[in-house]
């Protein structure tokens, strides 16, 4: 017998196009389940991560007035790492500029804050806010849910205390100067409190003795400051007012700086 013959039947039987049909259908379905068995193939996209949102506020200092200008809210950027990061909220106090930022990053466990550039985001972090045509670098000084930047002014009563000085900084201090920021008075010295240092000496004996030292003095210097209320304190030209804070007093006529002995809101 011929194995196709005339009418084109394989063996006389089947159609050989039939028959071609029938076993292309066949390695389809045994194809098919060879693929379902091996589990299909593997899946290339990467799982999804979490993200969450964090509103910080960054103390930028001082800024050229191109910066300023610039400046707003609603400006998007990125921060290290190159997570995003949208402007909020801009406030510049006594030529000091402090940004509201809200920052995408993942969670941090156990920590209420998310990671930036790989390191959980924390109070005195350094970050970079690159808005495209420009940089700037702030320290972050508050974290919280809230958009705007929640400032009060306020007047403050701050003495702080300077030790070992020569009597001519109780002279100029005691003329009761002003400092002034845009014109604005944002200081006053009320009132000095001075008394001779304090040395100590080593008698023959070996033993340790106070006495006043023959010219410099320690002062308590008492003045009025205007200050910003914010959910992390009271601020005074971008420095943390607190008891036992060093702050930094820069006067028309004189700069000194000294711990922070008493603060009061009035």
């Amino acid at each position: 017998m011929d194995l196709i013959d005339d009418n084109g039947n394989l063996f006389g039987v089947v159609n050989v196009i039939d028959a071609l049909v029938v076993l292309l259908i066949l390695a389809v379905a045994v194809a098919g389940v060879a693929i379902v068995a091996m589990g299909g193939p593997e899946s290339t996209d990467e799982p999804a991560v979490d993200t969450e949102t964090q509103h910080v506020t960054l103390e930028i200092g001082s800024q050229p007035d191109y910066v300023l200008e610039r400046l707003e809210s609603g400006d998007e950027g990125t921060v290290d790492g190159g997570q995003n990061a949208t402007v909020t909220d801009v406030r510049t106090i006594h030529s000091e500029t402090l940004v509201r930022a809200e920052i995408e990053g993942e969670p941090v466990a156990d920590l209420d804050t998310i990671a930036v550039g790989g390191e959980p985001l924390q109070f005195g972090h350094d970050l970079t806010l690159d808005l495209g045509l420009y940089a700037i670098n702030g320290s972050v000084a508050e974290m919280g849910t809230e958009p705007t930047l929640a400032l009060e002014e306020t007047t403050a009563s701050v003495t702080v205390d300077l030790t070992d000085v020569n009597p001519s900084v109780g002279d100029a201090l005691e003329a009761g100067p002003t400092a002034t920021d845009g014109g604005e008075t944002i200081a006053v010295v009320e009132d000095v409190d001075r008394e001779p240092a304090l040395v100590i000496l080593e008698s023959d004996d070996g033993q340790l003795h106070e006495h006043d030292h023959p010219r410099n003095e320690d002062l308590q210097v008492h003045l009025e400051a205007q200050a910003f209320e914010t959910d992390d304190g009271l601020y005074y030209q971008g420095q943390r007012l607190g008891v036992g804070q060093d702050l930094v007093l820069e006067f028309e006529t004189i700069s000194v700086t000294g711990p922070v002995s008493h603060l009061e809101r009035e």
